[in-house]
C-alpha cells in the first residue's frame, strides 16, 4: 500500500509549483497534440496502445476522483478503489495579478501515483504548462457580484506495463473541456469554490502521434472537482 498524501509533504510540492509557475505559452506537447487532434479519432482496432479495462456491470472503465483541495485522491474501478500518493495533494491556489479584478491560478502539485492496481502503476500528472490568458483568469462581476472563471486543466494519465510488449500507455483527457467555477462567489478569496467540468470528460488512449486511439473514450471522468485555496500566493 503506497503512503498517502500528508500535510508535511505538501509544502515541497507547493514550492515546486511556485518555481514552475504556469507559463503563458500554452499546453505541453502531449496536450497540444491532443488538442490539435480535436474530434478526429483513429478508428483502429489493431492500434498498439490498447488498454485493458476492468470488467463488471457497475462501472465501465475507470474514474479518477479528486473531491476537493486537501482531500485524498482515489482511482475508482470495478476492481476496487486505489489511493494515490504523492508529494502533496493536487489542488490550486489563488495567485494575485496586476489587475485586482483578475487572478490567475497556480498548481500546487503536479503528480500523484497509485501502485498495485489491476492496470499497473498509474500516474496522474498535471501538464507542466497551463494556458493563462485574459480569457482564463478569474474575473469579478461588478454588476451581479461574485467571481467567474474558465480555464483548461490538461490532465495526463500514464499506465505502465499495460501496452503491447509491456510498453507504457498514455491516456489523456482531450483539452476541449473547460473547467469552470461552479456558481458565483461573493467573497474573495473564495472560501470554498469547487471547480467542476461542464460535462463528462472522455479518457482516451493516445498513440505515438499524440492522437486518440479509437472513436470513443475507454472511460469517462464524470466529475473532476477542484477547490480554490484561501491564501493568496506572494509574488
Amino acid at each position: 500500500m503506497p503512503e498517502l498524501n500528508d500535510d508535511t509533504s505538501g509544502t515541497e510540492g507547493f514550492d515546486e509549483g511556485r518555481r514552475r509557475f504556469l507559463k503563458r505559452a500554452g499546453f505541453t506537447a502531449a496536450a497540444a497534440a491532443a488538442a490539435a487532434a480535436g474530434g478526429q479519432f483513429i478508428n483502429s482496432a489493431t492500434a498498439a496502445a490498447q488498454v485493458p479495462g476492468p470488467s463488471g456491470p457497475s462501472l465501465d472503465g475507470m474514474r479518477v476522483v479528486c473531491p476537493c483541495f486537501g482531500d485524498l485522491i482515489n482511482l475508482v474501478t470495478s476492481e476496487g478503489t486505489f489511493p494515490f500518493s504523492g508529494a502533496g495533494n493536487v489542488g490550486v491556489l489563488v495567485q494575485g495579478g496586476p489587475d485586482p479584478n483578475k487572478w490567475g491560478l497556480v498548481v500546487e502539485q503536479h503528480e500523484v501515483t497509485a501502485e498495485d492496481t489491476p492496470f499497473g502503476t498509474i500516474s496522474i500528472k498535471m501538464a507542466g504548462d497551463i494556458e493563462i490568458n485574459p480569457e482564463s483568469l478569474l474575473e469579478f462581476d461588478p454588476v451581479n457580484g461574485g467571481f467567474t472563471q474558465t480555464m483548461f486543466l490538461p490532465i495526463i494519465v500514464e499506465l505502465e506495463h499495460c501496452g503491447a510488449n509491456g510498453d507504457p500507455v498514455t491516456l489523456g483527457t482531450l483539452p476541449d473541456q473547460p473547467v469552470c467555477m461552479k456558481g458565483s462567489q461573493s467573497e474573495f478569496p473564495p472560501k470554498s469554490a469547487p471547480y467542476q467540468s461542464l460535462r463528462d470528460i472522455g479518457l482516451y488512449a493516445l498513440g505515438a502521434d499524440g492522437q486518440p486511439v479509437g472513436s470513443s473514450p475507454i472511460a469517462t471522468l464524470p466529475s473532476f472537482d477542484w477547490t480554490v485555496g484561501t491564501e493568496a500566493v506572494p509574488s
